[in-house]
């Protein structure tokens, strides 16, 4: 099953396809977000609550696509904040979710 997404500002947010056991969640490029077990939330009804909930936990894959596409368009359409403190709440995020960088040369075949 396909579902279109809509951002707050009602503008194309891409597509969900749910096949029973998980959720694949693609912008309007059709580029991967994200994947979770289960249906993805129903954000035609104006819960929000799910993205409050990323932001809170983070996320180890789709970190940028979801501060471009979600994260930050919902800080300040949907909660309101000013720039400054989205981007305040946005940096404590990455510094939740961040994965450490490999060195050159620290991986050996």
């Amino acid at each position: 099953m396909r579902v279109k997404l809509r951002y707050p500002d009602d503008s194309d947010a891409g597509y969900v396809e749910f096949n029973g056991v998980k959720s694949v969640v693609y912008d309007e490029r059709g580029n991967l977000i994200l994947e979770v077990e289960g249906k993805f939330p129903d954000i035609r009804t104006e819960d929000y609550g799910w993205i409050d909930k990323v932001l809170s936990r983070g996320i180890r894959d789709g970190r940028k696509r979801f501060i471009l596409f979600v994260a930050g368009r919902y800080l300040v359409n949907v909660k309101g904040l000013d720039v400054e403190d989205a981007v305040k709440v946005l940096r404590d995020f990455t510094a939740k979710t961040e994965v450490p960088c490999m060195k050159r040369g620290s991986v050996r075949s």
